[in-house]
């Protein structure tokens, strides 16, 4: 692992009196320190031991160079420098500050490997804090977007200097009169992607804070206060490193990917898994996303298709063609929330979606439009449903919309835990008698005549009967009946019972065949 001037400062003060001289590179861009050589180039981001008195008096230095100087000053044209850094020590012992700085680099050396190997097997976040303590001397804490930990120092649990940093057991995370004191950094502005340094004003102690993100979300903040140590400047990108480490285990630590990296989805899994979600949680989905109009899509990926497009390509493509679309995997189906901004979006979005899915040989449903995506759940069940009677009444489609199965829908439920037989009167029944005998059906005779709002003209002409024939039916309809139809409340019940007995026609037609 590279180092910095401050590292190596922060370090050398530990043994030795000195004095710096020059520019100081922040960037972990230092290697391991090498004893200088008559002639030798001062090169950039390398580190040099020299003596005093054998630095050249004309020097060649690169920008980022840095010279440990033994033995005394060196001329004034390295203290004057502005592309070296020089550090002068009080001591002659060349051979020892040697040996100890590599002793140095090679602690944050173990560490960086320790970090990867952690990163490399199960990304845990919290062996992360485990194994950066000895380097940090200070308490790690780690947050969610929701102010509840991911992981902290085992230390905070176990020495009463830190007690103030223990979280609420029952909670997950922060007492709100704790909140705005432990967590101060992130709430000021989550967008901020640039690290800190604060000071605790309650405690008059120094933090580092860096908000997290992951795949372009907000996932988090790592905090460490500075309460055990003293806070040194190498400290700054020792605590920025081990954030950008934090970050890359967002996305390869599976647990965190579908709870952090993704919040929106992952609130939206527990809202389609039946679940009640918290306020706080449900804020993104209320705020950031409430002006947009959505529909749900339902989308089934048959074994032949899989075999062929992973599905992970699948949920790509839906996210490049439907920008904004949030989609995922859920329940060996793929949930699609696809936004759109203009009033003739659904419309669109069916006719990109049927596309998609005709060449890539899915099926599925679609919702009703909606505003509100922690309403998520009626939707998708829209979207089931739309599925389940599309295929059950036009199965040659393979993108059913639940637009069209409103009413049937209603109609299937309005019978509730009745048979239709039940609910229908007796004049219903001495209709359906009549046609049983009659080569005339006075229910299709009655359904035309309510589709048609009652209109005589247009409903012989549809039935291709004379207007005094047309009239003469309908009054026996009405005496078997025993109803006016003029009467909306009567009508109905008459279109809801039509109704249902089309859908059983229709079950019994798809039974024979």
């Amino acid at each position: 692992m590279r180092l910095n001037v401050d590292i190596l400062v922060q370090h050398l003060e530990k043994k030795y009196r000195l004095h710096t001289y020059g520019s100081r590179r922040r960037e972990l861009e230092l290697r391991r320190p090498e004893f200088y050589m008559e002639g030798t180039i001062f090169c950039q981001n390398h580190c040099y031991l020299a003596m005093a008195d054998r630095l050249p008096p004309n020097p060649v230095a690169k920008e980022g160079s840095v010279v440990i100087v033994l033995g005394g000053k060196p001329p004034a044209v390295y203290l004057a420098g502005e592309t070296m850094c020089v550090i002068v020590l009080e001591t002659l012992n060349q051979n020892e500050v040697f040996n100890y700085l590599q002793e140095v680099n090679n602690r944050f050396d173990e560490w960086e490997m320790g970090l990867f190997r952690i990163l490399g097997q199960n990304g845990s976040v919290q062996d992360m804090l485990d194994v950066s303590f000895p380097i940090l001397e200070n308490p790690v804490m780690v947050t969610d977007f929701d102010y509840h930990f991911i992981a902290f120092s085992d230390e905070i649990m176990k020495m009463d200097e830190l007690k103030f940093y223990r979280a609420d057991i029952s909670a997950g995370g922060y007492s709100p009169e704790k909140l705005a004191t432990v967590i101060n950094g992130d709430d000021k502005n989550r967008s901020l992607k640039e690290p800190f340094l604060d000071l605790d004003e309650e405690k008059g102690i120094p933090y580092f804070c860096e908000n997290l993100f992951a795949k372009g979300s907000y996932v988090g903040n790592m905090k460490v206060s500075f309460l055990l140590r003293k806070y040194h400047e190498g400290d700054f990108m020792v605590c920025h490193y081990l954030a950008k480490l934090i970050e890359q285990a967002f996305t390869r630590n599976v647990s965190l990917q579908k709870t952090y990296i993704e919040p929106v989805q992952s609130l939206l899994r527990e809202l389609l898994d039946g679940h009640s979600i918290e306020e706080s949680k449900k804020l993104p989905l209320l705020t950031e996303m409430s002006s947009n109009t959505y529909i749900c899509a339902k989308i089934a990926v048959s074994k032949d298709t899989s075999a062929k497009i992973p599905v992970i390509y699948i949920l790509d493509y839906l996210k490049k063609i439907f920008p904004g679309c949030i989609a995922f995997e859920y329940g060996q189906r793929i949930a699609a929330f696809i936004p759109f901004p203009d009033p003739d979006g659904p419309e669109a979005v069916r006719r990109r979606l049927v596309e998609m899915m005709e060449n890539m040989h899915l099926s599925g449903g679609i919702s009703c439009p909606f505003h509100d995506l922690t309403k998520a759940r009626i939707f998708w069940r829209q979207a089931g449903i739309a599925v389940t009677m599309g295929e059950g009444s036009r199965s040659e489609e393979i993108c059913h919309d639940f637009q069209k199965y409103k009413l049937t829908y209603m109609c299937e439920c309005s019978t509730g835990e009745f048979s239709l037989s039940h609910l229908m009167s007796p004049g219903m029944k001495q209709l359906l008698e009549h046609d049983g005998t009659s080569q005339i059906s006075y229910v299709e005779t009655l359904r035309c005549y309510l589709d048609h709002n009652m209109n005589l003209t247009r409903t012989a002409a549809k039935m291709f009967v004379h207007r005094t024939t047309l009239i003469e039916r309908i009054r026996r309809i009405e005496a078997l009946l025993h109803v006016d139809l003029e009467d909306p409340e009567e009508r109905l019940y008459l279109l809801l019972i039509l109704k249902r007995l089309e859908m059983k026609d229709l079950e019994r037609g798809r039974q024979t065949r």
